[in-house]
């Protein structure tokens, strides 16, 4: 628990720091290309189709 707490603020001091809308927007990764496959995969989920290239 006590780990919990200091992660969620963790969490909140950076949603305040670069004004995200809510602490659930902020997301920890370990590195960045971990950072970068995510935002990859994700954006891959919502905008490509089967088929495309």
């Amino acid at each position: 628990a006590k780990a919990t707490d200091a992660y969620e603020l963790a969490r909140k001091k950076v949603s305040v720091f670069i004004n995200a809308s809510e602490p659930k927007e902020i997301v920890f990764t370990r590195n960045a290309t971990e950072a970068i496959n995510l935002v990859a995969y994700s954006w891959g989920l919502a905008n490509l189709k089967s088929g495309d290239e």
